[in-house]
């Protein structure tokens, strides 16, 4: 899977192109990303790669888009850029959904489901945090619900 942005700096237009979690070309210049690496996080990678005569930011994103920053501005909306922060308060859940991984591979499952989920509603700046809190109880709760169901089914079943 590619994405591409053509981008103009300074009067001049350049085509950057992103394939496969590896690798950008800027203007057939292939580029391996692991050379650009700027900050791992849980849910966000970012690189600083040479865009012309300036520093482009690409921002790959759990279950996003990526995203072309250049000067502080997305290339595609034109908004400010405004890197992921997770909340204090989210990390409670996160733990919360790790104490499924005792239940095997199924409650491991979950629990990466659980944590995607909790993060992607902590990191959504539309809502505000009442929701957010509220959402990641009600995912807590309906996935603890799943994992125990299937466990009391199983178990009636031997």
């Amino acid at each position: 899977m590619a994405t591409s942005w053509n981008v103009e700096i300074d009067g001049s237009y350049y085509k950057v192109e992103y394939i496969n979690n590896k690798k950008a070309v800027v203007d057939g210049q292939k580029l391996k990303l692991t050379d650009y690496k700027v900050k791992t996080g849980i849910v966000q990678m970012e690189y600083d790669i040479p865009v012309g005569p300036k520093s482009a930011r690409l921002v790959i994103t759990t279950l996003k888009q990526p995203q072309l920053v250049i000067d502080g501005r997305d290339c595609v909306s034109g908004a400010e850029y405004v890197p992921i922060k997770i909340p204090i308060w989210a990390y409670i859940f996160i733990v919360l959904h790790c104490i499924d991984l005792i239940y095997g591979a199924l409650g491991g499952g979950l629990a990466a489901v659980g944590i995607l989920a909790t993060v992607s509603v902590a990191t959504n700046n539309k809502m505000n945090i009442a929701l957010k809190i509220l959402i990641n109880l009600a995912i807590l709760i309906v996935i603890n619900v799943i994992l125990f169901g299937i466990a009391f089914i199983l178990t009636s079943l031997m």
